[in-house]
């Protein structure tokens, strides 16, 4: 059990399979960091260069370029320090790993979107569920499953009532033909 996400989680879960573009900076490469379960922060980063527990290249000057072994061994060096964020000590507390958290909302929010399609946005909002967690016990890992609140039922529900046709069909109409049709009229009426 990881409490922490390995690089092809990080780009399954949290990048849904596509990939990160590097180089990065280190305001990036803590966004990364952090996203993985680790507590980065540039101070961090910069102590750890000085260090030399981590070394990003250049680009010739001062700006460094992170790329994802730099990464991978800033992540080896706040893990073996035991910086992680509340999220990764939340997964260890609860006997589960990062990925599989993540994996569970995902499903989750795939049936939610199923269920309610076009009515939710593309990346899953946790705030929608309900998580539940079966804790470790002798011979069986943890797990976690993720229900939907009531109240996101209800107002998805909602929507999808409010979103029914009216048997009119809306037209966008630009704003120029509106007053040009508006002229005509005018001019049309002038003439009666």
């Amino acid at each position: 059990m990881s409490i922490t996400l390995s690089r092809k989680e990080y780009v399954e879960l949290v990048l849904f399979g596509f990939p990160d573009e590097y180089p990065k900076n280190t305001q990036q490469s803590v966004r990364e960091l952090r996203s993985m379960g680790y507590d980065a922060t540039e101070t961090r980063l910069n102590y750890y260069i000085k260090r030399r527990h981590a070394g990003p290249g250049t680009d010739g000057g001062r700006n460094l370029k992170w790329y994802p072994k730099d990464i991978d061994a800033a992540a080896k060096v706040l893990a073996e320090e035991g910086h992680f964020t509340p999220e990764a000590m939340m997964n260890n507390l609860l006997g589960i790993s990062y990925g599989q958290r993540l994996g569970a909302l995902w499903e989750a929010w795939k049936a939610l979107e199923k269920e309610f399609r076009g009515q939710l946005s593309v990346n899953p909002v946790q705030d929608y569920f309900v998580m539940h967690v079966h804790p470790p016990r002798v011979a069986r890992d943890g797990w976690v499953e993720f229900t939907p609140c009531d109240d996101v039922i209800k107002g998805l529900k909602g929507q999808r009532r409010a979103a029914k046709p009216s048997g009119v069909i809306p037209i966008a109409v630009r704003k120029d033909e509106i007053e040009a049709e508006d002229a005509q009229r005018r001019r049309d009426a002038g003439r009666h």
